[in-house]
């Protein structure tokens, strides 16, 4: 690999120069080259990263004067990133990776450590991932975006907050894509839940931490208190950790008056509701759920006033929200049963990965759900055509 010498680069030429190739994730790209950016641009910041990393690492370079490469050539293999140290024939290799459901390829690294003990005088290879499940195939290093993000902070209180808004803003990224502090509900984990059997463990993981999340929801008595004010009637707070298998979420009307109920929470499978979530790359989706849990209403409800009514407002209102919310009308579904589409007939729905996009702690989470559900239940709540269908219902089954 020839040496050339280092231009001026704006960063958003930088970032629109990367070559894409297949199989790489644009994410991924991005990233790269935004970081190697930062540390040409940054060379103090740049020193900081290596004395860290040095402390880890067997290599040993007389000055930090480098340069920090992206897309370099290593006959036929592309490592992400390389720092060449410009006084002495060193190098430090660096392979990304910003998905958690991606892997290396098989002796990816002893690739870039032959090409390297050929063509420097002393080299080390350092993995970065989303999670530390990835570290494999024995890089001298191997770290998480995580660490990238607090290097960054350490860098800020070491500077007492004087550092470039581009570097606060590269953070701002990797929090926003998961790849920041670490949360009980991991971006990652969310994407990748309909994703390899590998990751069931971390699937798992997901589920109790989210059922813990929304049990906390549950037990704020600020949170009940709001919604009592909302529900007019027949109100019931109950948690469900595993409805029917396949939700996750709170039931806010007694079960005797499922005429339609109101359940708001996560789907996490399709079992039962038959609907796909809106983006399976993102995982779940955060839903509210209208349910109509007695079959001999399922033929009259249709047919009434107060439904049609309740319907056309509902999407009406989700359609003019403009918060990602997307609205599901199941009795137009053509290929499923009559009574799964007449017994969950109204879904409202958006990615929980939107939902809970840049947190970092569970009381954010925990914040946005609670926001997220109260928004839902507020949208159907101050329907009157939600309550005269309830009214006709009740009357419909007493009658019976």
């Amino acid at each position: 690999m020839q040496r050339r010498e280092k231009l001026e680069t704006g960063l958003f030429e930088a970032l629109r120069k990367y070559s894409p190739r297949e199989g790489k994730d644009p994410l991924e790209n991005f990233i790269t080259e935004g970081f190697a950016w930062l540390l040409n641009k940054y060379p103090e910041f740049g020193e900081f990263f290596l004395r860290h990393l040095r402390k880890d690492l067997s290599l040993k370079v007389s000055s930090y004067n480098c340069e920090w490469r992206t897309q370099a050539n290593f006959d036929g293999t592309y490592p992400d990133m390389v720092c060449l140290f410009k006084e002495e024939k060193k190098a430090i290799v660096f392979e990304h990776k910003a998905r958690c459901n991606t892997y290396l390829h098989e002796n990816q690294i002893n690739n870039y450590r032959k090409y390297a003990k050929a063509n420097f005088d002393e080299s080390c290879i350092v993995l970065i991932t989303a999670t530390k499940q990835q570290h494999e195939q024995c890089p001298d290093l191997a770290l998480c975006w995580s660490d990238i993000y607090k290097f960054i902070s350490d860098w800020e209180q070491k500077e007492n907050g004087g550092i470039s808004f581009l570097l606060k803003d590269f953070q701002k990224l990797l929090k926003g894509e998961g790849l920041g502090p670490p949360v009980p509900i991991s971006h990652e984990a969310i994407r990748s839940y309909y994703g390899a059997e590998d990751m069931e463990h971390e699937a798992k993981d997901m589920e109790r931490n989210l059922g813990k999340l929304i049990h906390g929801v549950k037990e704020r008595e600020e949170h009940e208190e709001k919604w009592k004010k909302i529900i007019k009637e027949d109100y019931d707070l109950d948690y469900h950790g595993n409805f029917w298998g396949c939700m996750m979420g709170l039931r806010l009307l007694d079960n005797d008056n499922w005429i339609p109920g109101i359940f708001v929470g996560v789907l996490l499978n399709d079992l039962h509701y038959q609907i796909g979530p809106i983006d399976y790359d993102k995982g779940p989706d955060f839903y509210l759920l209208l349910h109509f849990d007695k079959n001999h209403l399922h033929d009259i409800y249709t047919k009434n006033d107060h439904y049609k009514e309740l319907v056309r407002n509902l999407s009406s209102k989700v359609k003019e929200s403009k918060d990602g919310w997307k609205f599901h009308h199941h009795l137009k579904s053509l290929d499923i049963s009559e009574e799964d589409k007449k017994r969950f007939p109204i879904h409202i729905r958006k990615p929980l990965l939107d939902v809970f996009a840049g947190t970092e702690s569970y009381e954010e989470q925990e914040c946005l759900f609670y926001n997220a559900a109260s928004e839902l239940i507020k949208l159907v709540a101050e329907e009157e055509s939600f309550w005269k269908l309830r009214e006709y219902c009740k009357e419909q089954d007493a009658q019976r």
